[in-house]
């Protein structure tokens, strides 16, 4: 038996990632200079030493295992915490040029590959994330994610393009009526 979806397709809203994605895309189209900082691209494929040791210790058969680890990964271990270092360095970067704007409070993420900086006194999120695209970066309002008044990107970019849009974004709200 198979039963009707209480809500049809039609009411069902959009991603307002992609929805900004779309009009930040156009605005590239026409020629503007435009920072993407919604999603990120992690600049590296999933590590093929970890991928390599893991196979190798599953196709394994079950024993004993030495107490300090199988070296392949423990290796793997010492790579994925170089790659968080590189990560951190991107996540202070960030933080440090956006602390500097009194419309915003920045909270330090200890996971995850995203700033979600909380507006100050009375602004929209939405209406902000406009602001910001129209001075060339993309943000997502917080809305999207149950959370009003903050917005969302990601340091999941190279350090450079990450340093830039965060300097437009402090730029901008300086200038927010």
């Amino acid at each position: 038996m198979t039963t009707a979806p209480r809500t049809p397709p039609s009411a069902i809203a959009g991603s307002p990632i992609l929805a900004v994605a779309h009009r930040a895309a156009a605005l590239r189209a026409a020629g503007r200079d435009i920072i993407d900082l919604t999603l990120g691209e992690p600049d590296f494929a999933p590590p093929t030493h970890a991928v390599d040791a893991a196979v190798a210790v599953a196709r394994r058969p079950l024993g004993d295992t030495p107490s300090n680890g199988r070296p392949a990964l423990r290796e793997a271990a010492r790579r994925a915490v170089a790659r968080n270092a590189i990560y951190r360095e991107r996540r202070d970067a960030g933080v440090a040029i956006l602390a500097g704007s009194p419309a915003l409070t920045v909270p330090v993420p200890a996971g995850a590959f995203s700033l979600f900086p909380r507006l100050t006194g009375p602004a929209d999120d939405g209406a902000t994330a406009d602001r910001l695209l129209e001075a060339g970066v993309v943000t997502v309002p917080g809305r999207a994610f149950g959370a009003p008044g903050h917005l969302r990107l990601s340091f999941a970019t190279d350090l450079s393009t990450l340093q830039e849009g965060c300097r437009r974004i402090v730029a901008a709200l300086e200038t927010r009526s």
